[in-house]
């Protein structure tokens, strides 16, 4: 609950406003460090620190058309991998459980866009008249 307390604090910031996008620039490294520290209640906000960082001020990257639209496969996988990659315990090194799930995540959510989200994308057209 305290991350997604700190996402909604986060979302009142007015990301216009060059001062706020300094202040999240600067915070970031120090918001890196805390990642580990012992202190349980910094690191939601550390998390919200860097999390904005990367969708506000880092630029937007193209990705090559033929790897596809990855967001929504992500959005969809991530949430089972990580369940799965708890109930055999994989997070007791939480280095290489983030590696791994990342790596699974990214292969389902492209073989999720190339196999199933294009194609019915494509037939988005003949159905809709169906329906109506």
């Amino acid at each position: 609950m305290s991350y997604f307390m700190v996402g909604a604090f986060f979302n009142f910031i007015d990301i216009s406003n060059p001062l706020y996008k300094k202040i999240i620039i600067a915070a970031t490294p120090f918001s890196v460090l805390l990642l580990y520290s012992d202190y349980e209640f910094i690191i939601p906000i550390a998390v919200g620190v860097i999390v904005f960082f990367i969708a506000f001020c880092i630029p937007i990257v193209k990705v090559k058309s033929s790897i596809g639209d990855l967001s929504y496969g992500i959005y969809i996988w991530h949430f089972p991998v990580i369940q799965m990659m708890m109930s055999m315990n994989e997070f007791s090194n939480p280095n290489s459980a983030i590696i791994k799930t990342l790596l699974i995540v990214l292969v389902l959510a492209y073989m999720s866009w190339h196999l199933l989200e294009s194609k019915f994308l494509n037939n988005k057209g003949r159905v809709s008249h169906c329906v109506n």
